[in-house]
């Protein structure tokens, strides 16, 4: 969520972006998270519902088995097995029924996201040349220093990135703001851009040290005014 916030600052302040674009943007990320959120249930549906689904199949075929081996005698127990059988069955059609409507979620996010993406692209080929779009150059800066997207949004951004996005802050906070600077719209003001980035590279200079600080399994007084003093460095 932090980049989106980031994309719509640009979006708002630095680019002056029109609103039917903004607004486009803005239900595409609202898109991408819903198809990531229906992806997750999906996955926890096949580790929860489906495998229920599917062991409550083999009993109810273990059943079947049992009641056409009891003899006519055997009617109470036949009458049993026949009530299971049926209360299983229907269980089984409530998991089929849940784990389909799940199923049905995603692919209608996935058909929402590629719609929304249509029509983004549309509105920005209207203004031409899109890959020199801000945001396109940031992400390519980004991706010389091995930075990823996150999850929802299609990317695969750990803990390797988030360490190497803090220690080397203040180069690609250098780097996104001569971005900035050089494709700002003419009604933006400089020192709003460097405002910005700067209390950016203060935040991500905090996570730094308390990253620092973590990284130590039983840290002494000295390391922890160490620490301490690296954030109030920043």
């Amino acid at each position: 969520m932090v980049w989106d916030t980031f994309e719509n600052w640009i979006d708002n302040v630095a680019k002056m972006i029109p609103p039917l674009e903004q607004d486009a943007h803005k239900k595409l990320i609202k898109a991408e998270k819903n198809l990531y959120d229906a992806n997750e249930e999906k996955k926890l549906a096949d580790q929860t519902v489906n495998i229920k689904m599917q062991q409550k199949k083999a009993e109810i075929a273990s059943l079947k088995r049992e009641l056409k081996q009891a003899t006519q005698a055997e009617s109470a127990k036949q009458s049993d097995l026949q009530t299971r059988i049926e209360l299983l069955t229907a269980f089984v059609s409530g998991c089929k029924y849940q784990f389909d409507k799940l199923k049905d979620k995603m692919k209608e996010s996935q058909k929402v996201v590629a719609t929304t993406k249509n029509v983004l692209v549309a509105l920005k080929a209207k203004q031409g040349k899109p890959e020199a779009s801000i945001v396109a150059e940031i992400e390519l800066l980004l991706d010389k220093h091995k930075e990823s997207r996150d999850a929802y949004h299609c990317g695969d951004f750990n803990g390797v990135c988030c360490r190497r996005l803090v220690n080397y802050c203040h180069i690609i906070m250098k780097g996104i703001t001569k971005i900035i600077l050089s494709k700002k719209d003419e009604m933006c003001d400089a020192m709003e851009v460097t405002h910005k980035m700067e209390e950016i590279e203060q935040s991500l200079g905090l996570l730094d040290a308390a990253f620092a600080y973590l990284n130590i399994i039983h840290p002494n007084d000295y390391e922890k005014q160490q620490a301490i003093g690296r954030q109030q460095m920043h």
